[in-house]
């Protein structure tokens, strides 16, 4: 795993010895009275419980960087020394990076208000230990902690499940002991209680708050404000047209945890926090002030060029006329002044155009010929280093020496670039450049470039892809599509993508595709290639769960494909297969299954039986039959699935891994536990080999995986499968996604099967509310946590809460799935057990026979679900006195179970203390030992020791004991079953 690191900057070149030098930045900064006042009005009336935020936004170059500059500096003046600030720069490498951002700026509060960052240094160093457990701290790696700070000491001594407090007062530097010792006492312990066993990213969610802890308390000891200033703010989401809030929702837990610090922000355009839903976006409304930067005024315009050394009347009043408040002409001016004094010659007014394209002209005039050809040249790169400053001289024979990179990069509109060692000219200077040269030699960089690119962006396997295969990607597309042959790059792109798709660069394939759609539907109008990249964009934006997005694309792409190709083209066959996976994973299943059958028949006709992308289309339709519980036919296509991609593609293939997995899917619906654990982890070891262990394919694996061994007992095996699969989905997919929300909802069930209730109750939660976000409150995975969650209100006695989630549930399934689906059934059965133990017995007896008709129907009669309805109702015959008519509903779901599931397993067992109530109750007390004391060895076994289940089953013996007449171990069995109430009670 490859360590973020963050560019530090540093100092620009020095001039040639005996040059002049021009007046550096913080010199030619131009006062906004208006904002400056602003914020010393919200700097010095803030309260200590109060939130506040400026906003300075405006367009790029309008000067928003140099207000932060200026106050920054201000700042440092002595009549600011009770203030602390701190500063992060936004960009799109570390826009989503909470850890190194609150990091730079904590480092920086530091600084200048000697903040103290116990809590948040210290759980950043576990989850940077977590998150990279066989990396050595270096200052090269985490160039923003400091060597021999506490998050260095303890990066280099914590090891992934050792004790907090043993750490931090036995092993770290003894120069911290006392402080440290004090600190936790006081506070720490609180704070970080349980830390050292969260997972990494649950630890990242923490940072901003321990941020905001410690930054408060620092200040109320010192008795001092504090200001962080955040620039470059449009960088934190993905597209300056698409707010997600989901990006930026780390700064408002930072803001949120701050009270009492002052906030300023810089952005192209105003902060949209009061959009969110209801009272939080009423609440930033509240406390965000914007400011619209604008042009400068005529009175900063002299008071800069005054800075700068140009004194004249008439110079001065020809520039600031010209600039009509642009700051970039003004700094061309400068460089003009700057240029003709070190050549000897005063400038007048005559030398300085009325407007910026003039000015720009001119300037360009002065510079000379290589210097313009060199600019010309590099202004067709976003971003260059020494290396390709030295390849586009080379190549270009502009008669700038190649080896002058130092001297090139001191123009005063040349800054430093988002990463290490990188520069841009200024997008507006560079926006003119492009325009001014000659076309031809425009186009010939251009292409050039996108050459260079595109032969580093293509790649073959997708574990081979790094990030600067990313970075030439996207390079590549955008120099492509500046040399005008659109078709051209598109036929490239859309072939050069699939690594990345596969490999679940979905991110960074959106923004790329989003751009490349665009420019497609601009150049070629209604074109097959339009078309193939519209499709690829709605699988993208599917596979990011954005099915309403999805859809529209998907549809216009079909549209275009049939009047282009015709009805019959492989690539209308391909769409009509995209868009019927995204219905059934929407659970539109009635719209799904006649696409898919259209799409198979054409793919057989144009291309064979046995070709690849046939046996995609049956994977789908396989999937599909599965959904809606038709598994015979799916098996069928499964098999002639897995048949046709070992013949094309090899059994070493992804393809033929999803496959594998998909067929277990259906056989653990099935009951077929053995045959799905063999092809799990077939299709596992397949694409952790393939693909990398950190792939969704092999997530999704684990995922699966994970359920298997919850549906036969082995718990154990369970959760480390299903933690890990969680880890990568949020890592790869982000928070919302609904394949988190599926292993949320799966851990969920593992913590409920083990009695750990409060641990499932908010991954329920938090699994809901991702999928009615994701995918509609009425899709039927909705109705599965909403089963999933009235399961574990019914196992803790919250039965108000209960009734109304199954009712829920059963009306989703009914409507999506038709009222004969198992999930359908499943839903019955869950109401009809609350209904009994809400002894409303005639309410559940009619919905038992109904669940138990529609899984005998739908799953045949030896499965472990229609066992499980069995036994149920059994117990419901007990309760009301039927006893002749329980015992043999008893004793059929005993036979099935332990077919299945081996007479070891939990759900085994439970029917067996249940048919062993039964025996007590009609008096065959030594069979009901017997029964008992088995289920109680395999539940002390397979459970942990204080489960309810153990501990019911610890009383029913003591009864039976006590009526046997064995006291003593009756006695035994009711003061254990006490102890192990009052363990659960403690915890």
């Amino acid at each position: 795993m490859v360590l973020r690191v963050i560019a530090i900057p540093r100092p620009k070149p020095k001039f040639r010895p005996g040059a002049p030098k021009p007046p550096g930045e913080a010199e030619l900064f131009t006062d906004r009275e208006e904002l400056l006042t602003a914020f010393e009005e919200a700097l010095w009336g803030i309260e200590p419980d109060s939130t506040r935020v400026l906003v300075f936004h405006g367009p790029a170059g309008i000067g928003k960087s140099s207000i932060r500059r200026e106050l920054m500096r201000r700042l440092e003046a002595e009549r600011y020394k009770d203030v602390a600030w701190g500063s992060y720069q936004f960009d799109a490498e570390v826009r989503n990076a909470p850890d190194v951002a609150l990091a730079i700026i904590s480092g920086s509060l530091g600084r200048t208000g000697k903040v103290r960052f116990l809590a948040f240094e210290i759980s950043s160093a576990m989850f940077w230990r977590k998150k990279y457990p066989h990396l050595k701290f270096t200052q090269k790696e985490m160039p923003y902690f400091k060597v021999g700070s506490v998050f260095a000491n303890i990066a280099d001594v914590f090891v992934p499940g050792m004790k907090l407090a043993s750490v931090l007062l036995d092993l770290i530097h003894p120069a911290f002991k006392k402080h440290i010792k004090m600190w936790w006492d006081t506070r720490g312990k609180e704070y970080l209680r349980g830390l050292e066993y969260e997972e990494p990213e649950d630890i990242l969610g923490k940072l901003p708050s321990f941020f905001g802890v410690d930054l408060v308390k620092s200040l109320e000891s010192n008795k001092m404000k504090a200001v962080i200033f955040l620039d470059g703010y449009e960088s934190v989401w993905q597209s300056e047209t698409r707010v997600r809030f989901s990006d930026d929702a780390w700064v408002r837990e930072m803001v949120a945890s701050c009270p009492g610090v002052l906030f300023v922000v810089g952005s192209r355009r105003p902060l949209p926090w009061g959009e969110l839903e209801g009272e939080e976006g009423e609440g930033w409304t509240q406390c965000i002030e914007d400011y619209t930067v604008a042009d400068f005024e005529d009175v900063y315009s002299r008071e800069l060029l005054g800075k700068a050394g140009i004194e004249d009347e008439g110079v001065l009043s020809a520039i600031i006329k010209g600039s009509a408040g642009l700051p970039l002409y003004l700094d061309l001016c400068i460089d003009i002044c700057y240029r003709m004094k070190a050549s000897g010659r005063e400038p007048s007014k005559e030398d300085f155009p009325p407007n910026y394209q003039e000015i720009f002209e001119r300037f360009i005039r002065d510079v000379g010929l290589a210097e313009k050809t060199a600019l010309e040249v590099m202004s067709s790169s976003r971003f260059f280093n020494r290396d390709i400053f030295e390849m586009l001289m080379e190549e270009f024979k502009s008669g700038y020496p190649a080896g002058a990179f130092e001297d090139f990069v001191r123009f005063s509109f040349v800054s430093e670039g988002e990463e290490e060692g990188t520069y841009r000219i200024h997008d507006l200077l560079r926006r003119h450049l492009q325009d001014y040269m000659d076309q031809d030699v425009r186009k010939d960089v251009h292409s050039f470039l996108y050459e260079h690119y595109r032969q580093r962006a293509e790649v073959e396997d997708p574990k081979s892809i790094g990030e600067e295969n990313v970075r030439a990607l996207g390079e590549g597309l955008y120099h492509g599509l500046e040399t005008g042959d659109v078709l051209e790059v598109a036929e490239w792109f859309n072939r050069t993508h699939k690594p990345y798709y596969e490999g679940a660069y979905y991110n960074e394939l959106r923004v790329l595709y989003e751009v490349l759609a665009e420019s497609c539907e601009t150049a070629l109008g209604e074109h097959s290639e339009l078309a193939k990249t519209l499709n690829i964009l709605a699988k993208v934006y599917m596979r990011q769960g954005c099915y309403s997005d999805a859809e529209p694309l998907f549809l216009k792409s079909l549209e275009m494909g049939e009047r282009v190709h015709g009805k019959e083209h492989p690539d209308v066959a391909e769409t009509l297969n995209s868009l019927a996976e995204l219905y059934d994973d929407i659970g539109r299943y009635e719209d799904a299954e006649p696409l898919l059958l259209r799409s198979l028949e054409i793919r057989e006709k144009a291309l064979g039986k046995e070709h690849p992308e046939v046996a995609n289309t049956l994977n789908n339709l396989a999937l599909h039959y599965r959904n809606v519980g038709r598994y015979g036919d799916a098996e069928i296509l499964y098999l002639r699935t897995l048949d046709i991609d070992e013949k094309a593609l090899g059994k070493e293939h992804p393809e033929f891994a999803v496959t594998l997995n998909n067929l277990a899917l259906l056989y653990m619906d099935m009951g077929r536990y053995d045959d799905a654990e063999s092809l799990y982890l077939r299709s596992l070891e397949i694409d952790e080999k393939a693909l990398g262990t950190e792939h969704p394919n092999v997530t999704a694996t684990l995922n699966n995986l994970a359920v298997l061994y919850m549906e036969i007992g082995r718990y154990e095996d369970a959760e480390p499968l299903l933690l890990r699969s969680l880890e990568i989905w949020e890592k790869a997919l982000g928070k919302e996604h609904p394949e988190v929300a599926n292993t949320l909802h799966n851990l969920a069930w593992l913590y409920g099967k083990i009695g750990c209730y409060e641990d499932a109750e908010p991954l329920f939660l938090r699994s809901l509310e991702i999928r009615e976000k994701a995918l509609g409150k009425e899709h039927p995975k909705v109705a599965s946590t909403l089963n999933g969650l009235a399961v574990l209100y019914r196992e803790i006695g919250r039965y108000d809460e209960t009734e109304p989630l199954f009712l829920r549930s059963l009306e989703i399934y009914e409507k999506a799935l038709g009222i004969e689906h198992p999930s359908v059934a499943f839903t019955l059965h869950g109401l009809a057990v609350l209904y009994r133990e809400m002894e409303r017995y005639d309410e559940a007896e009619p919905l038992f026979l109904r669940s138990l008709e529609i899984r005998e129907k739908a799953l045949g009669t030896e499965h472990i679900f229609v066992a499980d309805t069995l036994s149920n109702l059994a117990v419901l015959y007990r309760e009301i006195g039927r006893y002749d008519d329980a015992e043999p509903l008893f004793l059929r779901s005993l036979e099935i179970r332990e077919k299945a599931l081996g007479g070891d397993h939990p759900d085994f067992t439970e029917i067996l203390y249940e048919f062993g109530i039964l025996l007590y109750k009609t008096d065959r007390q030594k069979e009901a030992l017997e029964k008992l004391e088995r289920a109680l060895a395999i539940y002390s076994k397979a459970l942990p020791s204080n489960h309810p289940k153990t501990i019911n089953t610890l009383k029913s013996l003591s009864e039976v004991y006590a009526k046997s007449g064995e006291t003593e171990k009756a006695s035994q069995c009711a003061q254990r079953a006490e102890e192990l109430e009052r363990s659960r009670d403690d915890v």
